[in-house]
């Protein structure tokens, strides 16, 4: 299982843009800690929201946050319809049949690109 941290500017304002997506808050950190960090899922895949914190994230490289970087989510075939509703208010693409033989849709969230498929 791969679990990526993603950096984001504050991680449990960030939680709350993928709860609105239909992703759950499966833990946060306290928020007068020394390591601010929330965890979401959907349908069992898991990410990690850390900080652009200095120790973590270069100044210059900041603006380069997500560049070249898509995560790919795999979900039941029957919940594709409610994820992507559940995503409309980012305008992701067309839910749609992929080249590559699998249904799903691309989404951007706090800088990074998404993609949610359905398992076959």
């Amino acid at each position: 299982m791969i679990r990526p941290i993603i950096a984001t500017k504050n991680p449990y304002d960030a939680a709350e843009d993928f709860r609105k997506c239909g992703w759950k808050i499966d833990f946060q950190t306290p928020k007068d800690g020394n390591d601010p960090l929330s965890g979401v899922s959907l349908y069992g895949n898991t990410v990690l929201l850390g900080t652009m914190d200095e120790k973590y994230v270069n100044a210059e490289a900041a603006s380069y946050i997500g560049t070249g970087v898509e995560i790919h989510i795999v979900i039941p075939a029957e919940s594709i319809h409610e994820a992507f509703n559940n995503h409309l208010h980012l305008n992701p693409s067309k839910l749609e049949l992929q080249s590559w033989g699998e249904t799903g849709f691309l989404f951007n969230i706090q800088g990074y690109h998404f993609m949610v498929i359905a398992t076959t």
